[in-house]
């Protein structure tokens, strides 16, 4: 059956996809579950992954609406797709502003009264709190987005049918405003078929098919897939700051869930070409594999206790802390990683929220737009030709490129993510070692 569904069987991909995806959500609810029992987590960050359930409850209507309305997949309308996208970007962003914000420990000691004994044993806990509200840039950006969605479906004829408004059984005042909205609304879309048609011509390619995706919607799939590498590295500093290994493990296990966007982004890529419908299958895969992985992350993180030292340390130690940052050797540390995705954070870690939620969407709206012309030059190269002697190649070349762009992605962060994380259990060890020297010396 999974052959029939790599090959071409769309029906059967669907079939093997929706099960995974639907099945999928029972590990993430688990792992909402063990990770409100962590207590080095603070509430925004518990919200924050939480609020990927919306996006859930939106797509599964909305992909339902579109098969019986305009008998296609979600992703052939652009502006809906454009919506439903913006949710899981919106998602990201709140996470990444959730760990980008610092936290405040509360020291919560809580004493237990020996009746045998006598005695009363006192046990120190610190407990992570959060330190203002990211969700307020989120909230404002959502305004954005939607008021961009209603610019994108006025400009699809599907959705907003000008010729079917009937102006006889309106009032004159009614016909006036309403000639009014439609002619700025035919106003957009010849502006937007003009600049399109300026832009494809400045690529020399051909037009493109009626089903490939706008620069605002690659936008935003460009946007999550950033979001959630600059949430990776905010999580990873997290679990330095807090010494946790389980945040290192979360680290880890969001990779697969990366690869699950860009599953999509590749299918997308080749205008959502029939012979790459088992994508939607890998990306069921990966997805569930990422929400398994998420929750033996968060179990970790449950059954970790957080320890005072850390975070109520010693000025002294403080001082000793500066002085590591701002050796040379840091410095040249840092200039090499700054320019790893996931570290993008570091490049505007002094700008307020808004500030830094502007710059990491014009980042990824100028890779979006590259990602547009890359797809309107190479994907027609790979449009399946019945008539020609060589299209028996096409879904094997095709595949193949599919594939590359899957799984070169998805190496090549596993491995820097590997050697970052066995790195820092080495130099962990080194430090143990060196302390159980000092202290034997004493």
């Amino acid at each position: 059956m999974l052959k029939s569904a790599i090959l071409d069987e769309r029906s059967t991909a669907i079939a093997i996809a929706s099960p995974l995806f639907a099945t999928s959500v029972v590990p993430y609810l688990l792992f909402l579950k063990n990770l409100w029992g962590a207590e080095t987590a603070t509430s925004e960050q518990k919200y924050a992954f939480a609020t990927l359930l919306v996006f859930v409850l939106i797509s599964i209507p909305a992909e339902v609406y579109t098969k019986e309305r305009y008998d296609t997949v979600l992703s052939n309308i652009d502006s809906l797709h454009f919506l439903i996208q913006s949710a899981i970007s919106l998602t990201n962003l709140r996470i990444l502003l959730a760990f980008r914000e610092d936290f405040n420990p509360i020291d919560t000691t809580t004493f237990k009264e020996e009746k045998d004994a006598n005695s009363i044993f006192a046990t120190t806990r610190i407990t992570a709190v959060d330190n203002g509200r990211p969700g307020a840039a989120v909230e404002a950006i959502a305004g954005i987005i939607l008021l961009s969605t209603g610019i994108l479906m006025a400009l699809d004829d599907r959705l907003i049918d000008l010729s079917s408004i009937d102006f006889k059984a309106m009032s004159e005042t009614s016909i006036q405003f309403i000639s009014s909205v439609t002619r700025t609304i035919q106003s957009w879309r010849d502006y937007a078929q003009e600049f399109d048609s300026s832009f494809t011509s400045l690529l020399n390619v051909p037009t493109h098919p009626a089903n490939a995706l706008s620069v605002p919607t690659w936008g935003v799939h460009v946007l999550s897939l950033v979001e959630w590498l600059v949430a990776m590295g905010f999580v990873w500093d997290y679990g330095t700051r807090t010494r946790h290994r389980g945040w290192k493990m979360l680290t880890l296990a969001m990779l697969p869930l990366h690869a699950s966007g860009i599953c999509a982004v590749t299918q997308h890529f080749f205008n959502n070409d029939p012979s790459l419908e088992w994508l939607v299958t890998m990306q069921g895969a990966f997805t569930i594999v990422g929400n398994i992985s998420l929750l033996y992350a968060a179990k970790t993180l449950a059954n970790e206790e957080p320890r005072l030292d850390v975070f109520l340390a010693e000025e002294d130690d403080k001082e000793e802390k500066k002085k590591k940052i701002n050796t040379e050797a840091w410095r040249q540390k840092t200039r090499i990683e700054i320019w790893d995705v996931e570290r993008l954070g570091l490049l505007f870690e002094k700008d307020d929220e808004f500030t830094f939620s502007f710059k990491i969407a014009l980042v990824s709206i100028g890779i979006a737009a590259f990602v547009r012309g890359a797809s309107l030059v190479f994907a027609p190269e790979f449009v399946y030709n019945p008539l020609d002697n060589g299209g028996g190649n096409h879904h094997d070349e095709l595949n193949a490129y599919a594939l590359l762009f899957v799984f070169i992605p998805l190496l090549i962060n596993y491995v820097k993510w590997q050697l970052r994380f066995r790195s820092e259990e080495e130099e962990r060890a080194l430090m143990k070692i060196g302390e159980r020297g000092m202290s034997n010396t004493k």
